[in-house]
């Protein structure tokens, strides 16, 4: 039965609390018996009886209302309570029927119909409450809705909240459902499946149930976060991603392989050849000391690795020292070299921004990563070319302890090789044409200095790309200097050397060996593809010509293949080393469906693959199922073993990886 409120500030408190207002009728001031409740049972009044009181002109008649058009109920609250106001004199007894009408809620299921309408006593223009049941069950819905209307107004008329919208609130559990599904061929440790923000380590094959449930109609995404290790493995997923239906989902299959590429990989470095490093971004040039350490460059500083793979720990912080050096937008430009006397140089960019922009930067550390200060200026020298952006690639260090940095400097017409050299004190050589800088252009265009070389006497040999001035074509581009800087005459044509192949081309490693021809390798198009990339190598003998002992013509393209057509996928070579028996091995990125993988080629003194080595002279590992790729590459003296550094991607971070071929 609906009730009436004397008070205005028992309108505020319903209204603004929504607490449910019961027994509200109160004692008469005067001290009487309680007045009879104001909302009586109205359905079965007759319709238009007016009380005698009631005003004569319906412009008189006051307005019965909701005091709010929409109201909200928890489902297991019981009811909820609405305010109806009266305006107006309160002249004459008022009533009014209250109907109810489904939207998504329904009548009997969902809610229960008033039984009463409202009244107003002659002389009350206070409140009247009217009370809505609502029925609570168990099952996890969505908010339902219903419309509560005042209707057959005697004795007033009705104002603009005649209708009033009620949202029942579902406050029942939501049933949720397991994901499960079975791990097959796991053999290593650390194996994480992600489904959304939720991370479960997998131990052992066998079945798997996800720690966190999820209702009927989320979305579920399950996916490898971390691959396992000890041996490294690649799972993937099947049936991983869908809309939960209201049961479990049982069917999530997670397949974990081991690339058969470790049987041509080194069982003593690491686990099965491979090291991986979580928290580094990947590696971008390799040296290797005389006792074995290998140094490791990347955007997250140098780290040391000792012969085996383990990380030293008392090298720097936990292994790794901060260059504060930057290695470009792209994060290539840098590289790293031991010094005859032990000494560590680092390369890279300082970014001066409006005085002369990006300018070349050394660095040198002793043999343990402790900066040396007395090398520059704090242990850091900087070069400025022409004052716009200069970006070094490479470092050498000479027999007599000069630094060598290669890179690309912008010139009048573009960009051009650029060189400088150091004396060991870090300052500008006087002896390297009068002030430690050389530019060379090669035809107008843009040309890049991303390789370097030093013969034996120090006179440096630079590889990379050049074009010219209309920019059709890019090529691989070789310019060999004498000691004092000036291109050597006795070197293709002026000191320069374009090596053409079908298509346009780079090179991004350079190498001598024991003859003192120059090999470079990088990536070409035209071989395979006329748009796209694969393994490029070049051999030009002391005069700057394409050596016709390398494969007839002194050129070599290799394509990794992959699922056909090979057109689709793209390979590019990264580094590039020569083994103590005239072997070659060249290492990069090949693109192929599955994403990216460490590509190793080797190839035999005369440029034709080694079919001993991998699947005809090629290998491909795939390290933790994401894209990884390789870098640069580096011998190591004692035992003239092949170590390969570069990244990979594991879940969604980027790790360094290491990987030594087997002898």
């Amino acid at each position: 039965m609906a009730h009436r409120e004397r008070t205005p500030a028992g309108i505020a408190l319903a209204a603004g609390l929504g607490i449910v207002l019961a027994g509200a009728c109160t004692a008469d001031p005067g001290g009487g018996p309680a007045p009879v409740p104001a909302a009586q049972a109205v359905r079965d009044l007759p319709a238009g009886v007016r009380s005698d009181r009631c005003p004569a002109d319906p412009a008189d008649l006051g307005e019965l209302e909701f005091s709010t058009s929409a109201l909200r109920v928890l489902e297991g609250a019981g009811e909820r309570v609405a305010i109806v106001t009266r305006s107006g004199d309160g002249r004459g007894e008022a009533t009014a029927r209250v109907t109810t009408a489904d939207g998504s809620a329904t009548a009997g299921a969902d809610y229960t119909e008033p039984r009463d309408g409202v009244r107003f006593a002659d002389g009350d223009a206070t409140v009247t409450l009217v009370r809505v049941p609502v029925v609570e069950d168990l099952v996890h819905e969505e908010d339902e809705t219903l419309t509560v209307s005042l209707e057959d107004p005697v004795c007033a008329t009705l104002g603009e909240r005649s209708t009033l919208e009620l949202t029942v609130v579902d406050d029942d559990p939501v049933a949720t459902f397991e994901i499960a599904g079975t791990v097959s061929g796991l053999e290593g440790d650390g194996l994480v499946l992600r489904n959304g923000v939720s991370d479960d380590a997998i131990q052992v094959d066998g079945p798997f149930v996800l720690s966190r449930p999820l209702a009927a109609g989320d979305r579920y995404d399950v996916t490898v976060a971390t691959q396992p290790s000890g041996p490294l493995q690649s799972c993937t997923v099947a049936n991983g991603s869908g809309v939960m239906p209201a049961a479990a989902v049982t069917d999530v299959l997670v397949s974990c392989t081991t690339d058969a590429a470790i049987g041509f990989l080194d069982p003593d470095f690491g686990v099965a050849g491979i090291v991986t490093t979580p928290g580094l971004r990947g590696v971008l040039a390799l040296a290797v000391q005389d006792d074995g350490s290998l140094l490791a460059l990347g955007t997250s500083g140098l780290t040391r690795y000792r012969s085996d793979g383990e990380l030293d720990l008392g090298f720097g912080l936990g292994g790794t020292v901060a260059t504060g050096l930057s290695t470009g937008f792209l994060g290539d430009a840098g590289d790293v070299a031991v010094a005859p006397d032990g000494s560590v140089l680092v390369a890279g960019i300082v970014d001066h921004r409006g005085s002369t922009g990006e300018d070349f930067a050394v660095r040198r550390y002793d043999r343990d990563g402790v900066p040396d200060a007395g090398f520059g200026s704090g242990g850091v020298v900087t070069t400025d070319f022409a004052g716009g952006s200069d970006r070094a690639y490479a470092v050498a260090v000479g027999p007599d302890g000069s630094v060598v940095v290669a890179g690309h400097a912008a010139g009048p017409s573009g960009s051009d090789l650029a060189l400088a050299r150091y004396t060991p004190s870090g300052a500008p050589d006087p002896a390297f044409d009068g002030d430690g800088r050389v530019t060379t252009d090669f035809a107008g265009g843009a040309d890049l200095g991303l390789a370097l070389a030093l013969q034996a006497d120090g006179a440096p040999v630079v590889a990379g790309r050049v074009s010219d001035s209309r920019g059709f074509r890019e090529d691989v581009g070789v310019v060999r200097y004498r000691v004092d800087g000036a291109p050597d005459p006795t070197f293709g044509e002026e000191g320069r050397a374009t090596v053409r192949f079908a298509g346009s081309s780079t090179a991004t490693a350079v190498t001598l060996d024991d003859q003192g021809r120059v090999l470079v390798a990088g990536h070409a198009q035209g071989g395979f593809s006329a748009t796209r990339n694969d393994f490029a190598l070049a051999r030009l003998d002391a005069a700057g010509v394409p050596d016709v002992s390398f494969d007839g013509d002194g050129l070599v393209t290799t394509d990794f293949g992959g699922p056909p057509p090979a057109s689709a996928h793209d390979e590019y070579a990264r580094g590039v080393v020569v083994q103590p028996d005239g072997r070659i091995v060249a290492v990069g990125v090949a693109e192929l469906d599955t994403g990216g993988d460490v590509a190793v080629s080797r190839y035999t003194a005369d440029g034709a693959l080694d079919p001993s080595f991998g699947v005809g002279g090629r290998l491909t590992v795939d390290v933790h199922g994401g894209f990884d790729q390789a870098a640069d590459a580096a011998v190591q003296a004692a035992d003239g073993l092949v170590l390969v550094g570069g990244s990979a991607v594991n879940g969604a971070a980027v790790e360094n990886a290491l990987l030594r071929l087997a002898p």
